[in-house]
């Protein structure tokens, strides 16, 4: 059973790395900001986790998944993984989402009703030099996730996802 396990984690991580591109387009030598993903740890075994999935509608690498191939066979304590990347300080389209994370799938099936997630797709203008990071909120009567330069905290982008 835990062969089992650990080759479908496996085939699964080859099968999302293999989707992921660079949020660098090759060949680009421009001016460059970074853009930090950002975790709440809600207890031992459940956080909330704010990150880019896509920069300009192509995917890339994921602190969701950084953080589920973390804590694979580690049972029910949660450790989460954010990820930092350098991406072009220039506009671009980057899609934000934030979920509620368990330690252990099982987990998450068994509190469905206590899973939540936000997404949006915003447009940005970024800074050479500067960072900035994912954050947002994940509770019962709130949901939003924005960028802010880390610096100032000011709020980055404006939503063009429709609703």
């Amino acid at each position: 059973m835990r062969t089992t396990k650990l080759l479908v984690c496996a085939l699964l991580a080859i099968v999302v790395s293999g989707c992921a591109t660079s949020p660098i387009p090759e060949g680009y030598t421009g001016p460059r900001a970074v853009i930090s993903d950002w975790s709440r740890s809600e207890s031992t075994y459940r956080a909330s986790i704010f990150y880019v999935a896509e920069v300009n509608a192509r995917p890339i690498k994921t602190s969701l998944e950084a953080t589920r191939q973390r804590n694979s066979g580690r049972g029910f304590m949660m450790n989460t993984t954010t990820i930092d990347r350098e991406v072009p300080a220039t506009t671009l389209t980057l899609k934000l989402k934030g979920t509620t994370v368990y330690g252990a799938p099982i987990q998450e099936l068994l509190m469905a009703a206590t899973m939540y997630s936000v997404e949006d797709v915003v447009e940005v203008s970024l800074t050479s030099g500067e960072r900035y990071v994912v954050r947002g909120d994940l509770f019962e009567d709130k949901r939003a996730i924005w960028l802010e330069n880390a610096s100032t905290g000011e709020r980055v982008g404006k939503s063009i996802q429709p609703k």
